[in-house]
């Protein structure tokens, strides 16, 4: 059965891509077509395992003593984000804390499976800042970028073999202390994920200039590595880019609060 899904997903994939007449980035955003919604949520699935499994990161609810508060206000925080997108509106997330308060870091999985690090929100100077970071990474989600980059780098043949079980390529994959390279994403992608996470702050009532201030609190800071900045060092251009986006909007959600699940951060 494997081997002629395998024939089958070859010979659509190419037939479309002779049509298309484009073959690079295009592999992974028309391969990813054919993985269904409920095949990326177990790929997710199986990933967030492995991460449950890697002994080199420890979750922050595994910590003796963690702030339930915290864990409840960054899951409030990125249920009310992703209520507001309308791309996957019935598409679940699920929001977790990693304790490392030395990694200034946030990233996504397939399935809608998204992950802060402690040294991110510790760094965040307001709850605008953290939502902006998970509004981008929810972008990721619903626009299917780690889907496709997977397609365009490993193939169907290896998202098939994760799919029927093959727990190998996925610790290939889910490598925490390389930071999933596999899923670096494309500069259109973080482009299109910073424009995506500017609509869903003022969709959810934020403030989006919180997005723009952490970019430029990050690209202050030498040696900070975060997802959105990390694959382009061009980070000054980002952030104008993001101004952009925000100037294309009505004046007025620069007056948008910057709290609005809580009036602080709970402590870590």
């Amino acid at each position: 059965m494997k081997r002629i899904l395998r024939q089958i997903f070859t010979f659509l994939l190419f037939a479309c891509l002779a049509h298309c007449g484009r073959v690079t980035d295009t592999v992974g955003e028309t391969g990813a077509k054919f993985v269904s919604d409920s095949q990326e949520v177990k790929l997710g699935r199986q990933f967030h395992e492995q991460l449950r499994q890697d002994t080199s990161l420890r979750f922050y609810t595994e910590k003796p003593g963690y702030n339930q508060r915290l864990v409840s206000y960054i899951d409030t925080i990125g249920h009310r984000l992703a209520r507001n997108q309308e791309t996957r509106p019935d598409f679940l997330f699920h929001f977790f804390i990693i304790d490392n308060d030395s990694t200034v870091n946030a990233f996504a999985l397939p399935g809608g499976y998204i992950y802060l690090f402690t040294g991110l929100i510790d760094s965040a100077r307001n709850e605008a800042e953290i939502a902006g970071v998970m509004a981008h990474e929810i972008g990721h989600v619903t626009e299917r970028h780690g889907v496709e980059r997977l397609m365009a780098q490993k193939g169907y043949d290896f998202i098939l073999d994760i799919l029927v079980g093959d727990s190998t390529r996925v610790r290939n994959v889910v490598d925490i202390a390389a930071g999933l390279s596999v899923l670096d994403y494309s500069k259109d992608q973080e482009y299109e994920a910073d424009s995506l996470s500017i609509d869903y702050l003022i969709a959810s009532g934020y403030n989006p200039l919180g997005m723009k201030t952490f970019l430029e609190f990050l690209a202050s800071k030498q040696g900070v590595v975060f997802e959105p900045l990390s694959t382009h060092p061009d980070s000054d251009k980002r952030v104008a880019e993001v101004d952009s986006l925000i100037s294309r909007h009505d004046p007025k959600v620069t007056d948008y609060p910057y709290y609005i699940v809580d009036t602080a951060i709970p402590e870590i």
